[in-house]
């Protein structure tokens, strides 16, 4: 068959750089080769190098009589010698590995060459020190003392102790301890915060001869509990203020705080040495996979070990000592908590009540600690505090871990601190703290991962196959340790421990262990590690690790279900579920997804609890015989049951507009009596349904949606609207700002080009990037607003529209030769460069990247825009015309997309005139005399905080399907109001329980699409019209769930325009003495935003659907967020998901945790109310006419009601 015709049958991914079937060539040539020339002559073959390589690699093996001759041609550009020479050896052995014993299985062939197995398990693993292995570590502290008695040992604020008082101290605690039953193997808790009564507790109980037990005051309480449960701690020492929030327990508790008294009767002296290096020293708690915290059990030998190389490799004994700025219960700190108190040096306890932002400030001044241990976002918030020329002296090294390093976290101190250690240490808590240590180099690269380096002292590291199998140079594998930091396993969890402590395979050593990481990693050439991912099957759902194959063990406990499958699926931007699949044990029942899911909610978290069931007869398989999971069936969506019956559309008009609502609402089917908003509709998906209805000549406006809320109504009202033209020509020229751009400008962030918006989709087609660039030239060309630029003049900024000269240029990223484990990071690292890359003033405000991944996997699209130029609701109207005039030129058509409509600056225009209305300055008088006094500050826990944009975390929280269909269509429904007027009941409702308050002042955020004039259609319009308004929600003189909804929904309603006009009073008025009375209001410092459903959803038959990467850094972490508290809420699906977006700067999680469960229980409190009889009824808005109180309508519907029973 002609190369052309298998090309064109496969259809494989296009890559001009890459051969299109397949890149590595092998060729057996064994014709019989005859004699050449007379046979008194010795003639023999000679290759001649052609000097080119047709593939990436091709191997050659020709038959001679003495066996093969082989030969390796390969692309220099993609490969080095070495390399080569290393692939050569590993073919050899192998064969030869072959032929002496033609029976083993593949998996256990050998493949590394004598001389690298010895390189690999000898020479790289050749760190045996001596170190003294026969003492414990309080041995160590106490022989210190001798040594340095009167220096300072521990430091907190004003209080200090020396080496001696704390020994002394420690020694009294340890006497009452051992008295009380504490001796070797017995575990202690210490829960407290950071004090000098902390390190006695933690000192005293090594000497007692206890292991000590962190329980950190930031634990939940079922996380809390669990732990003293399962440590069985017959004595907890903490504080007074922490007593009153301890969980039921059996152990003795203990306030160091208060309780010097009883111990000042004990003996100052050192105890007699009760325990062996192979003792517990400590248990500490790291996350599980079945939802259990697991106890790691750490030996005194493994602790002495580490500690005593790193006060030799770190050089603590040199500087001013540590910082300690971390919890007790991240074993991270363990190197600066005790490794300074062995050579004589301080430690320095960070206030509690600051963490990590207490470091910038204990660095400055030149203090120069020996080490500063911290994380990468602990590095992070280093670059962003602490002023540069601070950043030399401040510390010796800077030991890096607990994540994963990039070098770009570094560049700022080997920019400003160009004698400062850089040194990555990597190591899981299994391991004591830390096993292999990279230190940074000066020549090395600026960009990307950070080597974790080589094993530290009696450590060994190993990169093994799933055979346990060494792997060679370069090639990925698990990564194993050995040596003798191992722990001894985990508490109470023997089956967990054999599964990851393994024997090991290339030990003589009786009882030596192998720990079986879990993380991915290779070998450099010169032996150090890289660090590239995690092995395990999780997925991440809303900021949470899932193990899939959790929730489907527990879902095949169901004696309904045979087999069980559970995948995420993401078929529109911020649109991912979880969705079983399930084959039923009987084929003539199917099990009640009702009974299924409550099945789940019994066993696990809500967020773990797939919000679909999908009944399969059979599962799809792929020629493999695998089950192939992208040929499952999307889950499909349902008329959710209605007050009315369902009634077919008859017109044109009433067919059309329910197939609209049935698309975008994801329902089967529906009926021409139905409500769009009890549907599940809401404002921003109300837009869409305009878009589409008017490239199809019917037209409505966003207002007579929310009048007319039935297709029958609206068809009727919608024949009678106009339909006008706007504009078709391209928009060029000065662009006034609006209120939500001048906001923008006013944050006065210190990167203005990097506040973006971005969609990363996975390309379900093989593109033809020319024509993927000429749609999106006709994009730019088409929407106005990606085509703004903005400049500033003195104080103030201007904008503009520019001509459409500007070509978009596609960059294509080709991933193709990196590794499927690091191709992640790879597409983060071109994401965060081009969102880098935009520039407000030059342009462009859009970027665009095709990222190649290689023939098995699809590519993806990055499109990247600046926030000035687009919204939400913008990205459903670029994606629809991105695929419109891509198809279109496929087709060699001509591009031709939906008409457009009102231009943004005609708007733009329009609100500059709206704001010197009369009209708008009768609203004037509404912002003032809002009670803004009254109003508090929203509580923070770390008030020495700085609200930075790298400090930014969320916690996320979501209703379960039946709980969301109960809040967005039988609240409303109730209570004639819409669903984010429960939102923000319940919001109030949380944050009284919360902090006591009454009343909330929120900033609130809508899409700002409103109908300020006639004829004004913003329905197809790209651009930012984001609207925010301080509101004032108050409680004071409400009752229960209901009164408390109606309240907020007059409140809400009794806003003018939906607060539209407070950013056009502010920003756009010229009236000098309102902008400046307007600008004195206070300032918000929470927003809440309800997305509705996700405005980028994707039709399952387009050629894109949503990535399941990140899209990348949206906004550059060198600025301040706006807000203290971020409340996200979208529907995405079934379920309602609500994010709450803090800094940890200012907020402990527990806090905003604790905060967010409030909240969800107040909307299950209004969802309960909502199913009651007695529910329900109407507000004075409801009959904006009438003009009547509250008190009064009640009293009139009351008495309608008693005539009606009369009757």
């Amino acid at each position: 068959m002609p190369f052309e015709q298998v090309v064109e049958a496969v259809q494989p991914q296009r890559d001009p750089s890459r051969n299109p079937l397949f890149q590595v060539m092998f060729a057996l040539q064994n014709a019989p080769m005859e004699t050449l020339g007379p046979t008194d002559l010795a003639l023999n073959l000679l290759q001649v190098e052609s000097g080119t390589a047709k593939f990436d690699v091709s191997l050659f093996l020709t038959e001679v009589p003495e066996g093969f001759i082989g030969e390796l041609e390969y692309n220099t550009d993609l490969f080095d010698l070495a390399t080569i020479r290393r692939l050569a050896g590993h073919f050899q052995t192998l064969l030869e590995g072959i032929v002496a014993n033609p029976e083993q299985r593949l998996s256990d062939l050998p493949l590394l060459t004598e001389a690298e197995r010895q390189q690999v398990l000898a020479e790289w693993n050749a760190t045996r020190v001596d170190f003294p292995q026969d003492t414990c570590i309080h041995e160590l502290f106490e022989a210190q003392v001798e040594r340095t008695p009167e220096a300072l040992a521990v430091v907190y604020e004003d209080e200090q102790l020396s080496y001696k008082q704390l020994n002394q101290r420690a020694n009294q605690l340890a006497h009452y301890l051992q008295r009380h039953g504490v001796g070797p193997e017995v575990r202690v808790g210490l829960r407290m915060e950071r004090s000098l009564e902390m390190v006695v507790g933690l000192l005293g109980i090594l000497k007692a001869g206890g292991a000590y037990v962190p329980l950190d005051p930031a634990y939940p309480q079922e996380r809390l509990a669990f732990m003293l449960a399962d440590a069985q701690v017959p004595v907890l020492l903490t504080q007074q203020s922490l007593v009153e929030d301890l969980p039921d327990h059996q152990a003795k508790v203990f306030c160091l705080d208060k309780g010097w008294e009883d111990l000042a009767k004990e003996s100052k002296e050192n105890l007699a040495n009760t325990v062996t290096p192979d003792n517990l020293a400590y248990v500490i708690y790291t996350s599980g996979s079945t939802g259990r915290p697991k106890g790691a059990m750490i030996l005194h030998r493994g602790l002495v070990n580490y500690l005593s190389w790193c006060t030799q490799a770190y050089e603590v004994g040199v500087g001013k000592g540590s910082p300690v700025h971390s919890p007790l219960g991240f074993d991270l700190t363990v190197t600066s908590l005790f490794s300074p108190l062995l050579v004589g040096q301080r430690v320095v306890l960070l206030p509690e009540n600051q963490r990590a932002e207490a470091l910038p400030e204990a660095l400055r001044n030149g203090v120069n600690f020996s080490l500063v241990k911290l994380t990468p976002s602990h590095m992070q918030l280093l670059n962003q505090s602490l002023p540069s020329e601070e950043a030399a002296g401040s510390a010796r090294a800077l030991v890096i871990g607990g994540d994963a390093l990039l070098a770009e976290h570094l560049a700022f101190w080997r920019e400003h601190a160009p004698h400062t250690r850089l040194i990555n240490e990597y190591g899981p808590t299994e391991t004591v703290v830390g096993c292999c240590v990279y230190e940074v180099n000066p020549d090395d690269p600026a960009v990307g991962p950070v080597p974790i380096g080589r094993p530290i002292a009696n450590t060994q590291l190993y990169i093994l196959d799933g055979q346990l199998q060494l792997m060679p140079v370069g090639v990925p594998g698990e990564l194993y340790i050995g040596g003798v930091g191992l722990a001894r396993g985990y508490l109470n969890r023997p089956e967990l421990a054999a599964e990851r402590f393994l024997p090991h395979p290339f030990s003589a050593e009786p009882g030596a262990r192998l720990y079986k990481t879990g993380d991915l990693a290779r070998y450099r050439a010169d032996g150090s590690l890289e660090f590239l991912g995690r092995l395990d099957q999780q997925v991440k759902l809303r900021g949470y690790r899932i193990e899939l194959g959790e929730i489907e063990a527990l879902l095949s406990q169901h004696p309904a279900v045979r087999e069980c499958l559970v995948l995420l699926r993401e078929e529109a931007p911020s649109d991912k579920r979880l969705v079983a699949y399930l084959l039923p044990a009987d084929s003539e029942a199917r099990p009640p997804v009702s009974e299924l899911r409550a099945h789940l909610q019994a066993k696990l978290p809500e967020y773990m609890v797939p919000t679909a069931f999908v009944e399969v007869q059979a599962w799809p398989l792929t020629p493999n015989g695998k089950i192939d999971r992208r040929a499952l069936p999307a889950p499909e969506r349902v008329r959710p049951q209605q007050g009315k019956a369902f009634e077919e559309p008859m017109t044109a008009a009433e067919h059309l507009l329910a197939d609209i609502w049935s698309q975008l609402l994801g329902l089967d089917k529906v009926g021409i009596h139905d409500n769009f908003f009890e549907l599940g509709g809401d404002s921003i998906l109300g837009l869409r349904v305009i878009a589409r209805a008017n490239e199809m000549g019917f037209r409505f406006t966003l207002k007579q949606l929310f009048q007319y809320q039935t297709i029958a109504q609206l068809a009727a009202e919608a024949d009678l609207v106009s339909n006008r033209q706007a504009e078709q020509d391209i928009v060029t020229g000065p662009v006034p700002l609006t209120p939500i751009q001048h906001w923008f400008f006013e944050q006065q962030l210190p990167d203005l080009h990097h506040w973006n918006q971005a969609v990363l989709l996975e390309v379900q087609h093989e593109l033809d990037p020319g024509l993927l660039e000429q749609a999106l030239q006709a994009l730019l060309v088409h929407h106005d607003a990606l085509r703004l630029r903005f400049q500033p003049i003195g104080s103030q900024w201007q904008q503009r529209n520019s001509r459409p000269g500007e070509q978009i240029t596609l960059t294509t990223v080709d991933l193709t030769r990196v590794p499927e484990a690091e191709q992640g990071s790879a597409m983060e690292k071109a994401a965060t460069e081009l969102h880098a890359s935009l520039n407000i003033a030059e342009g462009p405000l859009i970027r665009v990247a095709l990222l190649r991944l290689g023939a098995a996997k699809t590519s993806r699209l990055l499109i990247v825009i600046h926030h000035l130029a687009v919204d939400i609701v913008s990205w459903q109207i670029l994606l629809e015309d991105l695929e419109t005039a891509y198809q279109q030129l496929r087709s060699s058509q001509a591009v031709q997309l939906p008409a457009k409509t009102t231009s943004f600056k005609q708007w733009a225009q329009q609100l500059e005139e709206y704001a010197q209305s009369e009209q708008l300055q009768q609203e004037f008088d509404y912002w003032l005399s809002r009670a803004w006094t009254s109003i508090g500050r929203f509580p923070v826990d770390h008030p020495a905080g700085l609200n930075t944009e790298d400090s930014a975390c969320t916690v996320s929280l979501a209703l379960s399907a039946q709980e969301t269909q109960a809040l967005l269509q039988q609240v409303p429904k109730r209570y004639h109001t819409q669903a984010n007027d429960a939102l923000l009941t319940a919001l109030v409702l949380a944050y009284s329980r919360w902090t006591g308050e009454r009343s909330l002042l929120i900033d609130l955020e809508g899409h700002g699409r409103e109908d300020i004039a006639e004829g004004v259609d913003l329905s197809r319009t790209v651009g930012w019209f984001t609207a925010i308004a301080p509101v004032i929600l108050d409680l004071s003189d409400t009752g229960g769930p209901g009164e408390s909804l109606k309240a907020v929904k007059e409140q809400l309603r009794a806003i003018p325009r939906g607060g539209m006009g407070y950013g056009l009073l502010r920003y756009l008025s010229r009236d000098g003495n309102i902008v400046e009375q307007m600008r004195l209001l206070p300032r918000s410092e929470v927003i809440f935003n309800y997305h509705g459903r996700s405005a980028q959803a994707l039709s399952p038959d387009t050629l894109f659907r949503v990535a399941p990467e990140s899209s990348g850094p949206a906004h550059s972490l060198q600025g301040r967020r706006s807000h203290l508290l971020d409340v996200e809420v979208t529907l995405e699906e079934d379920c309602l998901y609500i994010h709450w977006g803090y800094s940890q700067n200012l907020h402990a999680r527990s806090s905003i945790e604790r905060l967010a469960q409030m909240y969800k229980e107040a909307l299950q409190s209004l969802i309960d109310h909502c199913q009651s009889p007695e529910a329900g009824g109407y507000t004075p808005s409801d009959f904006p006419e009438a003009d009547l109180s509250q008190e009064e309508l009640d009293r009139l519907i009351a008495e309608f009601s008693i005539s009606q029973e009369s009757d």
